[in-house]
């Protein structure tokens, strides 16, 4: 029995950093996507996470995306999942979580979704300039 591989990229897109794991994104897997996201957190507020190279992704993965989206959430900020496989949306919609993670837009989309909540968010902090 072969292990399964997943290798996460990270590029920054401004404010906003783009975690696109690469693989079967599951309960073997997925200590590798919380690490990558632990450190994105540290440096900015707002993460989209891109699955459209995820060839596999099983609920452990989707329970850790919830986690992780509460993690951003408790800093102020937000994650967000971009271009879901098509493997995928049962589970979105099994779950009804296409209102909580995403996964609708590509990863420009959901980018600029974010850019959008940074900003609002800035806005709605005392003593943030108007």
């Amino acid at each position: 029995m072969t292990t399964p591989v997943l290798r996460v990229r990270r590029r920054r897109l401004g404010p906003v950093i783009v975690l696109s794991p690469v693989g079967e994104l599951d309960g073997h897997t997925t200590d590798l996507l919380i690490d990558r996201a632990t450190t994105a957190l540290r440096c900015s507020r707002s993460l989209v996470v891109d699955l459209s190279d995820v060839v596999f992704m099983d609920c452990h993965a989707v329970g850790v995306l919830i986690t992780l989206s509460r993690r951003a959430h408790e800093r102020g900020g937000r994650l967000q999942v971009a271009a879901l496989p098509a493997h995928a949306h049962r589970l979105f919609t099994l779950f009804d979580l296409y209102g909580v993670l995403g996964g609708r837009r590509d990863v420009a989309g959901e980018c600029r979704s974010a850019l959008t909540h940074l900003a609002g968010s800035h806005r709605e902090r005392p003593g943030a300039p108007a």
